[in-house]
This record gives structure tokens, C-alpha cells and sequence, in this order.
């Protein structure tokens, strides 16, 4: 019988086998089925026999038709493993490669034929030991695993490699032998033997492109952190340094540094770095402009304003890497360059053309960075000149007004609470005047730099000093009594006095002080400052270069100044001013020829006001322009008025005070007052006093010459007085002197007022000038201005001074008066 657990058709059940082999059998004898039932026994085991032969036949023809489609699927199956796209090899437990397709034959670079070899051959050193551990795994689990190293061609070309691998147990048959043997599989080993199945990829494109993500991933992290950097960071060094630890830790850079130029030596000099080698920056060495020997690459981009990129560069400062890359981005300033950022990678190929565009950014926001910074330096700057200029003085560089009234008034707040005493001291420089009159104002201001220098370093930390403005100087001295402000005023008089050398001329400058002291004298700052005012003045009054404690006296004094000086200024458009006439009588024929107006005024509530009080105050305040142009005028349209009501023509004299003088166009509104009031100019007498005659009197000369050439008279007030030389006063165009009351008081009883009075008046005539003596009020007086031969008087004697009705009347009524007694006292 046939085994037919081995036969071809053993899935064929027996009977249809037989039926199959039975009709065969018969078909080849040309008899029926149904005849060959009617055989004799004998002929039954042929029968048998013959059924048999053909089921062997009919097997070996199945066999040999299943293993033929057997070899062409085998050689099917041989085609797609050999032609696969991906690599198989086949790994003993050892480790050594048995067999591979034609994909991991040419990946590798390997002949079929020179295996087996170990697969460790094929990878690189660092990534062995990934290899081993995976190997042990397999072996370990029989799992099927993956793993990625770097692999090695046979060429030794390097690659990236995916091995994913299974564990199969080999079985050795003969047919396998046989078809193996023709393909170098027969060293497959020994039957039962574990082996691994290999699938090999070439991963590089993908890793490199991981790879590449990865670090555009780093870098766009690292630029916005690099934005953040640039919001947050409040100054050029903060934002470098950051800069640079980013492009290390987040950008996964080597090394970073950021050089400026410095402008003088045309040096870059490193100002941030971080990172690996930063210590070979201490000695960098780089003209920039000019092409140097080491780190030309970072001058190249500087010079021609354009990144440098470059691979391997071990002379590079900070470069000793060996293999790798480099980039030097130039840095901008409101457009110009200032420097570079220099960049250093581990790997060459790192900058391509993404992350080239990254670090081109982040270099943009660096450089946009950079011109905010310089702006709002700029608008630093600008802010600090305005409060500069809003707190400090632009001359002297001492806190001003506004920032001294702050300080004191904390000052006072502080010495309130702890019950100290706090002095304020008024510092004015002596005939700062003249300083800039005569070496002009940049000497002038030179001397106040100098002068505020001294001052400043005369006095404690704690001690404020401030420019009020002009030649004017305030102190703040905290926890000082009386005697300490004293020594401080003494101390400043003696440093401010010490000879002061600006440019080729050398001065001395002297100053006057006043003091006020807290709480005596005041209890804040405009109380403080008044009264230091006030003494000051006294300083001055007293000698000058000297100090003067603010005293009751001088602060009753100050509230009376303050009180007219502000009444004074509603004075004329209230019409409370009023001008009085005192007549001027002739000693050679007893007639009226003139009148002096004399200016009054009546408040309603402070009632007559002396002119002795509050010309001085219109004078300081500058309120004498306005009015003393309403006196001229006035005087003028009087006199106009007087002749057209039938008086004979006289004279008006109309005193001139030291600010209408020094006004330039005072020539100018004379003439025009007395053009508007058509009155002839020989009716108008200017008197000015011999003190304000002499403090210029070059400048006084030239007024006079206008004044004379436009045919008006002038004369000198007060002679006597004050310093007059004659050398000038002969070249004053002036026609009378008129000796001061002081020395006609006394003229009777006092041999030194007679001496001076004659010298006056003889000194005139020797000069062709005419006398008029003021303040007459006897008959002894009047008799002795006669002899000596004065020409014209003056005062009580002849009449007080009268409103404009009241002279009027005067001239009318007591001319008749007038002659005897003029004519008794001259024949007495």
C-alpha cells in the first residue's frame, strides 16, 4: 500500500481514489466497469495491482507538478527578497552577517561573497555599544525591536541606519542545503541555532531632516527668547551677555561673542560672550578695515557689511574646535556698523540656508534693539536736560529757583519737627555791574562759574547753594544758629574776596550778605528769603563786603517797602499822582523865572506818601519809567497852559531820576512831549544829580550833548554831595549847578558850609555857570547866598511848593510881595 500520509493527494479521500484508479484501469483494458465485475478471482489481484500503479503514477505526476510551482515560487520568493528596495541581512548569535539582499549588499558596500563578517565592522565606534545592548535584547526577549545608530560603508562612508530585527530558531534540511548552497547560505550554521532577521534602512536624509527641524526648533526658540531678551533687557551689556548665553543654550551653539569697534583705535573689543573657548577672546587682536592675519572673516563681514559663513576655521579666536562652523553677522547702530555677533557651531554644514535666515533675523531685532536703546539714550539724555534745565541753573550749574524753593521747604519742614535752628544767608556780588559793563558779559560769567565754584565748596553736604539769577546767591543752612551762620558769612566774604584770575585779567570781587534765621525771622521759605533780602540791602547800605542779621526794625521796614511798592503800581491809572511847583526867584530883581515840579502823592488810605519814600521804590521796581514820563509830561502841558493863561514865559525844572537817564531813547521823548505840547524847549530845565552824573560819566556826556543839541537845558541837582571830577564836569553840557540844602541849612552858624557854599558858587562862575541855592527859609541865609553872588533861590522863605492853581495864584498875587524883600535883603 501507498503511504498516503505522503502522497500528493493525500487530501483525496481513498474511495474516489480508487474509483479514479479503477476507471483508469478499465479504460486502458477497453472493458466497462460493470464487465470487470464478472472477472474471475484469478484475475482480481492483478487487478489490484494494476489500480495501484496508477495511483503511484498519478502521485509522482503531482509531485513532480507541485515541485516545479514549488521552484518558481521559491524563485519568486529569491527575486523579491534579493530586489527588495530594503536591505535584509541575516545575523548569527554571534554577530556575524550570514547573508544579505542585493539592497544591504550595496548599502553596505559588500560582495555576497565576502561574508559572513561581523556586523560591529560595519558600525561606527561611539555607536557600538548601542549596538551590543540591542543585540543582547533580541536575544534576551525574542521580541522584535528597532533602533537607530550610525552605521559605516565598507568605504567608510558614514550613514545613519534603522535596524528593526526578529529572532527565528534555523532549520537545516536537505533541500535547503541544497537551494542555499547556491547562494552562499550553506554557512547559515548548525541546525537549531538562533538567528537574527534583519531589515536595514539608510535613515540619513530622514535624521538629517530631524536633525535640521531640530535645530530650526532650537533656533526659533532661541530668537524668541532673543525677542523677550530684547523687550526686557534695559541696557546694551545686559542684552549682549543675555544674547549670548541664548545662542549657546538654546540655539546649542559652541561658543558665542559680540565685538564693538571702539572709534578711537579702530580695535573690536569683545563685550559679551559664553560658551566653550570664550578664554581665547582675552587676547583678540583686530584693526577693523584693514585684513588681519587671524579672524579675517569676522573683519571681512564688518568691512563689506555683509554675514560671513564658514566652515572649519581653528584660527578663528575661540575656534580651537576642529571641525565645524562659523558665522559673523555685522551689527548696526541707526544704520551704521558698530560690530559683530560671531557664532561658532559644533558640526560643519550647520548654517544652511533656514537657519542663515534665522540668525539673519535675530541680528535685525539685535540691530533694531540696538537703535531703541540709542533713542531712548537720546530721549534720556533730552529728559535730563530738561530737568537740568527746570532744576539747575545753566551757567553756574546750581540748583535754581524752583529746586531751591523745594529743598528749603523740606529744610524748614525738618528743622519744624526737630526744633533746630536754620539760617538763610542772601549773597550779592559789589558793583557786579561794572564787570560786565566794562569787560563785557562772557568775563562776567566767567566770574559767576568762578564765584559758585567757591561758594559751593565753602559748605557742608548737607548745605544747599543756589543761583537766584544775576549776581545773586542763596544759602540754606540746616541745624545753624546765629553764630554758625555768622562764620559761614565770614568764611564765604574771605573766599569770594581772594583775587580771581579769568582769562588775562585778574579782579576782586567782593560780596554783600544778609542773614535770616528760622523761626525768628520767618517760617517758610518767602518769609526766609525777604528777610535775608532786606539785610542784605542793609549789608550794602553799611559799606558793602560785609554781612547783616535781618532785624524788626528792617522787617517793618520791608512790609512798608512791599505795601507802597504795591500801591504805587495802581498810583497812576487811579490818579492819585499830583505834581506841586516851588517857585525859583532871581536876587537880582526879585522875580519869579522858574519853577521846580516837584512830584506828590496822596493815597486814600496811606495818606501823603513822601517822595523821599517812595521814589526810590518806583526806582527798584522800575515803575519810575512810566511815571516819570507822566511827570514831563505833565510839567510841559503846565507850563503850556500857564503862558496860553497869560503868565510870562518861565522855566520848568523836572528832576531825572538815574533809570529815565540811562533810558536811551530819553532825548527822543522830551522832544516829543515838547512837540505835542508846542512848547519851546529853552522853557524845559532837566536836572540830574551830580551822583547819577558821575557813576557814567562818559555815557552821561553823550546824553547831555543829544539833550543840549536839541536845545534843552540841564543842570546838576544836589552839587556838592557827591565825588565830582572836574575834568568832566567842565565837559557837562550843563548851565547851572544848584547847591544842595544840606550846606544852605547850616550856612549862617557854620564856617565850613559858608567855605563850601562860596567855593560852589565861585567855582561856577569860573566856569560860566549859573547857582541856584534850595532850601532858603531865613533872611540871614538869603542875605549871604547874596553876597556871595548866587544867582537864584530857593525854599520856605519865598514860598512852599503849590498844586498848579495855587502857583497860578502865587505868581499873581505875590510877585508884588516878593521885590521888597529881595530888594531889602540886597541894600541891608
Amino acid at each position: 500500500m501507498i503511504n498516503k500520509n505522503k502522497a500528493p493527494f493525500a487530501s483525496l479521500p481513498d474511495p474516489a481514489l480508487r474509483e479514479l484508479a479503477e476507471r483508469a484501469l478499465h479504460e486502458r483494458a477497453g472493458m466497462s466497469p460493470e464487465r470487470s465485475m464478472l472477472l474471475q478471482d484469478a484475475q482480481l489481484m492483478i487487478h489490484e495491482l494494476g489500480v495501484h500503479q496508477i495511483e503511484l503514477e498519478m502521485q509522482n505526476d503531482e509531485l513532480r507538478r507541485v515541485q516545479v510551482e514549488l521552484g518558481a515560487a521559491r524563485a519568486r520568493y529569491f527575486d523579491l527578497y534579493d530586489l527588495a528596495p530594503v536591505g535584509y541581512c541575516t545575523v548569527s548569535e554571534q554577530g556575524l552577517i550570514l547573508h544579505v539582499n542585493v539592497a544591504a549588499a550595496t548599502l553596505l558596500g559588500i560582495f555576497r561573497g565576502d561574508l559572513p563578517r561581523a556586523i560591529t565592522g560595519f558600525i561606527l565606534g561611539k555607536d557600538q555599544d548601542i549596538y551590543y545592548l540591542y543585540h543582547k535584547r533580541l536575544l534576551e526577549t525574542n521580541e522584535s525591536q528597532s533602533c537607530e545608530l550610525r552605521m559605516v560603508k565598507n568605504d567608510g562612508t558614514p550613514f545613519w541606519a534603522q535596524l528593526t530585527a526578529t529572532v527565528a530558531q534555523h532549520v537545516s534540511t536537505g533541500e535547503e542545503q541544497l537551494s542555499s548552497a547556491s547562494d552562499n547560505v550553506g554557512a547559515l550554521g548548525a541546525g537549531g541555532a538562533r538567528e537574527l532577521r534583519i531589515m536595514l534602512s539608510d535613515i540619513t536624509v530622514r535624521h538629517l531632516t530631524e536633525e535640521k527641524n531640530q535645530r530650526l526648533t532650537q533656533l526659533y526658540a532661541a530668537l524668541s527668547q532673543c525677542n523677550e531678551a530684547i523687550v526686557r533687557c534695559a541696557s546694551e551689556e545686559e542684552l549682549f551677555s543675555q544674547i549670548c548665553r541664548i545662542a549657546v543654550l538654546s540655539g546649542s551653539m559652541k561658543m558665542a561673542w559680540i565685538g564693538l569697534i571702539d572709534e578711537a583705535s579702530r580695535q573690536l573689543l569683545p563685550v559679551a560672550s559664553f560658551g566653550e573657548g570664550t578664554e581665547d577672546l582675552v587676547d583678540i587682536s583686530l584693526t577693523v578695515g584693514e585684513p588681519a592675519a587671524s579672524c579675517d572673516s569676522v573683519s571681512v563681514a564688518i568691512r563689506e557689511n555683509q554675514p560671513f559663513w564658514g566652515c572649519d576655521f581653528p584660527d578663528e579666536p575661540g575656534c580651537d574646535f576642529g571641525q565645524g562652523e562659523m558665522a559673523a553677522l555685522p551689527l548696526h547702530r541707526n544704520g551704521a556698523v558698530i560690530g559683530a555677533f560671531i557664532l561658532y557651531a559644533y558640526k560643519a554644514n550647520t548654517f544652511d540656508e533656514a537657519v542663515r535666515n534665522l540668525l539673519v533675523g535675530m541680528t535685525r531685532d539685535i540691530s533694531f534693539a540696538l537703535d531703541n536703546f540709542a533713542h531712548n539714550a537720546e530721549r534720556r539724555r533730552a529728559d535730563e536736560k530738561i530737568q537740568l534745565l527746570a532744576h539747575f541753573d545753566q551757567l553756574t550749574g546750581l540748583p535754581n529757583h524752583a529746586l531751591f524753593t523745594d529743598r528749603i521747604n523740606l529744610a524748614v519742614s525738618m528743622a519744624r519737627r526737630s526744633s533746630e535752628p536754620l539760617a538763610m544767608l542772601f549773597l550779592d556780588l559789589d558793583h557786579f555791574k561794572h564787570i560786565n559793563d566794562t569787560l563785557g558779559h562772557r568775563i562776567g560769567d566767567a566770574v559767576l562759574v568762578e564765584v559758585a565754584m567757591r561758594l559751593k565748596s565753602a559748605i557742608r553736604d548737607e548745605d544747599t547753594v543756589s543761583r537766584q539769577g544775576g549776581d545773586e546767591f542763596i544759602l540754606v543752612l540746616p541745624d545753624t544758629d546765629a553764630d554758625g551762620a555768622a562764620h559761614v558769612a565770614q568764611k564765604l566774604l574771605d573766599i569770594v574776596a581772594h583775587a580771581c584770575q579769568i582769562e588775562q585779567s585778574e579782579m576782586n570781587v567782593t560780596a554783600s550778605v544778609g542773614i535770616a534765621m528760622y523761626p525768628d525771622d520767618g517760617l517758610d521759605f518767602d518769609m526766609l528769603f525777604r528777610c535775608a533780602d532786606v539785610a542784605m540791602y542793609r549789608a550794602k547800605h553799611d559799606g558793602r563786603n560785609n554781612y547783616r542779621f535781618f532785624t524788626q526794625e528792617m522787617q517793618a521796614h520791608s512790609a512798608r517797602t512791599l505795601q507802597l511798592e504795591n500801591a504805587l503800581r495802581h498810583a497812576l491809572e487811579r490818579d492819585q499822582l499830583r505834581l506841586h511847583y516851588q517857585p525859583q526867584v532871581s536876587l537880582r530883581d526879585g522875580r519869579v523865572i522858574g519853577a521846580e515840579a516837584l512830584l506828590r502823592w496822596q493815597h486814600p488810605e496811606l495818606g501823603a506818601v513822601s517822595p523821599a519814600e517812595f521814589i526810590s521804590i518806583a526806582e527798584s521796581s522800575g515803575q519810575i519809567i512810566a511815571i516819570g514820563e507822566w511827570v514831563l509830561k505833565t510839567a510841559i502841558n503846565q507850563m503850556k497852559r500857564w503862558i496860553a493863561n497869560g503868565l510870562a514865559p518861565m522855566i520848568v525844572a523836572v528832576n531825572l531820576s538815574a533809570v529815565q537817564f540811562r533810558q536811551p531813547r530819553l532825548p527822543e521823548l522830551v522832544t516829543r512831549l515838547l512837540d505835542e505840547a508846542r512848547l519851546p524847549a529853552q522853557y524845559l530845565e532837566l536836572e540830574l544829580t551830580e551822583g547819577i552824573a558821575m557813576e557814567d560819566p562818559l555815557g552821561a556826556i553823550a546824553i547831555m550833548n543829544d539833550l543840549h543839541e536839541r536845545g534843552i537845558q540841564m543842570s546838576i541837582d544836589d552839587f556838592g554831595t557827591g565825588y565830582s571830577s572836574l575834568s568832566y564836569l567842565k565837559k557837562f553840557k550843563v548851565y547851572k549847578l544848584k547847591i544842595d540844602q544840606s550846606f544852605v541849612r547850616d550856612v549862617t552858624e557854620s564856617s565850613e558850609d559858608r567855605a563850601i557854599v562860596s567855593a560852589i558858587i565861585n567855582m561856577a562862575s569860573s566856569l560860566g555857570m549859573q547857582t541856584i541855592a534850595e532850601g532858603v527859609e531865613t533872611a540871614g541865609q538869603l542875605e549871604f547866598l547874596r553876597e556871595q553872588g548866587c544867582g537864584e533861590v530857593q525854599g520856605y522863605y519865598f514860598s512852599k511848593p503849590l498844586s498848579a492853581n495855587q502857583f497860578e495864584a502865587y505868581l499873581r498875587q505875590q510877585s508884588l510881595s516878593l521885590n521888597p524883600q529881595v530888594t531889602q535883603i540886597g541894600t541891608d
